[in-house]
């Protein structure tokens, strides 16, 4: 099996002398897993493409189980991200390789993780962005409840954040009270998905 697609690096890990292994969320098959062979020898022509973060234009076979080859790759861009602007970075790609199945296709959290990644280095907002990324990705997760089981302030903003392109978020005033009520919200969601998915990884080894 052999496609193409855009994707972007969100781990990487070395393996053996020069390999790496790296997770990559594609537009066209979702989250992947990949090796990229001799990326870590100095003549090699891929390294300086797959960075952390950097989108990509690659060609992927399939190698054993999960696990692709990268046979081609192309930069397409390569955020120049600050170490606060890492710190956010980190965060939204720690939900999104914990939350997301692999090899299936999520074109608008595709969509929404290259604009955010535009996002960050234009602005000093970093919370206000990793809260507006939350809300939309666990959003289009179906795992948010419907914003009209909140009161007031949060319900507001949490239809709000959904809805609004990021050039009209950044212009929000700062209500910390309401921003922490909804950050906990992001917490609560994030810490049960997880647990759900732990339980059943432990209950698939159990019945081998």
């Amino acid at each position: 099996m052999e496609f193409r697609s855009s994707g972007i690096v969100l781990r990487k890990q070395n393996y053996g002398e020069a390999d790496r292994i790296l997770r990559i969320f594609t537009q066209e098959m979702g989250m992947v897993s990949a090796i990229a062979k001799g990326v870590k020898k100095i003549k090699s022509r891929k390294g300086g493409s797959l960075e952390l973060f950097s989108e990509v234009n690659l060609r992927l076979m399939r190698k054993l189980g999960e696990l692709f080859l990268i046979t081609e790759v192309a930069s397409k861009q390569h955020p120049d991200f600050t170490l606060p602007q890492l710190a956010v970075t980190y965060k939204i790609a720690e939900w999104i390789l914990a939350l997301l199945p692999p090899e299936k296709p999520f074109p608008e959290i595709y969509e929404l993780l290259q604009v955010v990644f535009k996002v960050i280095p234009k602005t000093e907002k970093l919370s206000l962005v990793e809260l507006a990324f939350g809300v939309k990705f666990f959003n289009d997760l179906g795992y948010l409840r419907n914003p009209e089981d909140y009161k007031d302030k949060i319900r507001k903003l949490l239809k709000f954040l959904i809805t609004a392109q990021f050039r009209e978020i950044l212009r929000l005033e700062e209500d910390t009270v309401t921003f922490n009520e909804v950050n906990r919200i992001l917490i609560e969601i994030y810490e049960t998905e997880t647990n759900k998915t732990s339980r059943v990884e432990i209950n698939t080894r159990g019945w081998k």
